[in-house]
């Protein structure tokens, strides 16, 4: 499946949720399947519209925490980025914008960007891990002790 159609959306911006709420309705070739959410939020942008195709992958919705952040993303909208070099796509991403971009058709020379090393005192990870994974885990672990390992990954 590469494409499926957001057939309906269950809540609308600005509207709170809690986990195990379903979002919206998509419908793919072949089921229709709900867009459940694992945690607690609220709804601040809706980026494709009841009806519209959406690539596997694409953004659709920008969720938050807090009822006060739900006013920040009003202006988002979704664009695409597509790096050309020597008059061949590279690569092509899908974003969320908080302002409508400027299409300027690309040169058909090499696109070359720079960027600035980052002090490695100005790197945070944060390790989110989603309650399927824990329990990934834990079965894995349980069968681990039950039969062994293959001595892999040790």
């Amino acid at each position: 499946m590469e494409v499926g159609t957001l057939a309906s959306w269950k809540v609308s911006e600005g509207q709170e949720f809690t986990a195990g709420d379903v979002l919206a309705e998509v419908e793919t070739d072949k089921a229709s399947i709900d867009f459940v959410t694992e945690d607690d939020g609220y709804v601040a942008k809706i980026l494709v519209k009841d009806g519209e195709e959406v690539p596997v992958g694409a953004p659709v919705v920008v969720v938050v925490e807090r009822e006060e952040d739900v006013g920040k993303f009003g202006d988002w909208k979704v664009v695409e980025e597509v790096v050309v070099v020597e008059e061949k796509v590279v690569e092509t991403t899908v974003a969320a914008t908080p302002t409508p971009a400027a299409v300027v058709p690309p040169t058909p020379a090499a696109v070359v960007t720079t960027s600035t090393p980052v002090a490695p005192s100005d790197i945070t990870t944060e390790v989110v891990t989603s309650p399927m994974l824990e329990s990934l885990r834990n079965v894995q672990a349980e069968y681990a002790k039950k039969y062994g390992t293959t001595g892999f990954n040790n």
